[in-house]
């Protein structure tokens, strides 16, 4: 069964916000990403990305435009547009966010 991924692209004033993964990290340390992580079982695609954008930056965003999702022969990855709808972005999974 293919892992699904989903990942946010949040625009705020025309500048889009990344994420630095924590050194510690074991995939990707120290590498750049745009926030966002696996399904879970039974969840949607927005379902997701709102769930991850709360554990890893404790920020309320609404996911409004879902690009087409890319395969390969073990993950379906699906970026999303996103707005911020309330909160302030902290560093509970990066070691460094900026826009």
């Amino acid at each position: 069964m293919k892992m699904k991924v989903v990942c946010g692209i949040l625009i705020w004033n025309d500048k889009v916000l990344i994420g630095k993964r924590k050194l510690t990290n074991q995939q990707q340390p120290g590498k750049w990403e745009f926030p966002g992580g696996k399904m879970e079982e039974g969840e949607t695609i927005d379902e997701t990305i709102i769930r991850e954008f709360k554990e890893e930056l404790d920020i309320e965003i609404y996911p409004f435009h879902e690009f087409r999702t890319l395969n390969d022969e073990n993950i379906e990855f699906t970026p999303m547009v996103v707005r911020l709808e309330g909160g302030k972005a902290k560093l509970l999974e990066h070691e460094e966010i900026k826009f």
